[in-house]
């Protein structure tokens, strides 16, 4: 939803939701829960890399998939089998 907002040429909206998954995301980190902190650790990963820091974003993608070895996402991230919407 955020690079949508981006491609729209509506960067401060953009900006803002990023900035509310990051707190979302921070909320949940440390859960008890494996997959949901696993969910965390990706999603601060895919903010990471919105903001233009592709090494913390990798970082924090690798450790969603060490703490729920299921969770594909990630992994699918790690492997560059996604299609980047951002265009890079």
């Amino acid at each position: 939803m955020v690079l949508s907002l981006e491609r729209l040429g509506r960067h401060p909206e953009a900006a803002d939701l990023a900035k509310r998954f990051q707190a979302v995301a921070e909320s949940r980190q440390g859960s008890n829960e494996p997959l949901s902190n696993a969910r965390a650790h990706y999603l601060r990963g895919l903010i990471a890399g919105y903001n233009g820091n592709p090494a913390k974003d990798r970082e924090l993608v690798s450790q969603a998939v060490k703490i729920e070895l299921d969770y594909i996402a990630p992994r699918f991230e790690l492997r560059s089998d996604t299609i980047d919407p951002a265009g890079h």
